[in-house]
């Protein structure tokens, strides 16, 4: 479900269920309101955020506080993610 208050570039969580369970994937897309229909366009392109890790000799560990700890990534030296 898409709540009208989301109109506009946003990004989505999207509910996909495996064979080892459910799980969510960020999605970008851009919710249009046309008349009474609400279209849900998705869009390649960057993520929002980016975390960069400059260090030259030391690994960083990133997590969400609250979330499910096997969601945690780590970053070598000079690798980015973006999310």
């Amino acid at each position: 479900q898409v709540p009208l208050a989301v109109v506009g570039d946003t990004v989505l969580a999207l509910d996909v269920q495996t064979e080892k369970g459910g799980t969510q994937f960020p999605v970008r897309a851009s919710v249009q309101l046309v008349d009474a229909t609400m279209c849900c366009v998705l869009v390649k392109g960057t993520w929002p955020f980016c975390i960069e890790n400059r260090s030259l000799r030391h690994t960083v560990a990133f997590g969400q506080e609250g979330a499910d700890p096997s969601t945690e990534w780590y970053l070598r030296p000079g690798q980015l993610s973006r999310f």
